[in-house]
């Protein structure tokens, strides 16, 4: 149980690591994702992008 427990905190540890080299450029990519999101959202809704 123990080495589960550090196999995740390495793991979680290097995902941070990962982050931290390019956090801009990350951010960038879920701020576009979300504002695309939205845009889609309300195109739908609008309805000049059908249902499936």
């Amino acid at each position: 149980m123990e080495t589960l427990r550090e196999e995740k905190i390495e793991f979680w540890k290097s995902v941070l690591e990962e982050y931290n080299k390019d956090r801009e450029g990350y951010n960038l990519v879920f701020r576009t994702k979300s504002a695309r999101q939205e845009d889609d959202l309300d195109r739908v809704s609008r309805g000049e992008i059908p249902l499936r």
